[in-house]
């Protein structure tokens, strides 16, 4: 029984990956200031500082806003092996969807969407209770106009799957999407009084948390 619970567990488990890259902090420096502990020790503050600017809502927010990464959108799969199977196949059959934008009453944030495939680049969007909302097409905007006088606005850039395939969408909260990164970031100066700081982000998606570290890199540089 407990072989059967382990090799469940190994052919469900989801592979974390990780991507990582390195800045580096100039300081001006005095001759042999440095080999002095005192001056050491204040050179090494600003690096600290740096650290934390990085791990900021101010850059992490902008990086959010530029990757989109408040949107969450992903297959429904069979449940307990359907995503463990799907993994172990050819990534070009695997169902996969992209939201460009999803636009909708800052109340709305957070509630789950289900958006069906129901045909070649076509889809139909439910709320979580199964209210049909609209239909669209893939590489369009899509359109609801709600009770009170707000809309919701859709735009899926790829979607592919078998007919009747689910997909969940979510908008979380912009403050909970900057937390989930700061969650998967780390932050740390390689070696001692090296200024080069190592940044390195976590997930599911490698091609994901590689524009994520770009990102932060770029943004980083811009705001400094």
């Amino acid at each position: 029984f407990a072989l059967l619970i382990g090799g469940y567990k190994a052919f469900t488990a989801v592979p974390i990956y990780q991507a990582d890259g390195m800045l580096q902090v100039e300081e001006k420096t005095s001759g042999l200031a440095n080999l002095d502990v005192a001056t050491m020790m204040e050179d090494r503050s600003p690096v600290n500082a740096e650290i934390e600017i990085l791990r900021s809502r101010s850059v992490l927010g902008a990086v959010v806003d530029n990757l989109k990464l408040d949107i969450v959108a992903y297959p429904e799969y069979f449940p307990l092996i359907g995503a463990a199977l799907a993994r172990r196949g050819p990534a070009s059959e695997r169902p996969t969807v992209k939201v460009e934008s999803l636009n909708l009453p800052e109340s709305m944030r957070g509630s789950a969407f289900e958006l069906v495939l129901v045909g070649p680049d076509k889809y139909e969007l439910f709320d979580a209770e199964g209210t049909f909302l609209l239909r669209g097409d893939v590489g369009k905007v899509a359109s609801h106009a709600m009770p009170s006088e707000d809309s919701l606005s859709i735009f899926v850039s790829m979607l592919r799957g078998d007919k009747d395939q689910s997909f969940w969408v979510i908008r979380q909260p912009r403050l909970a999407a900057i937390q989930s990164l700061q969650a998967r970031l780390s932050v740390s100066e390689r070696g001692d009084w090296s200024g080069i700081l190592s940044v390195r982000v976590e997930g599911a998606d490698p091609e994901s948390i590689q524009q994520q570290v770009n990102e932060i890199a770029n943004v980083y540089v811009r705001q400094n």
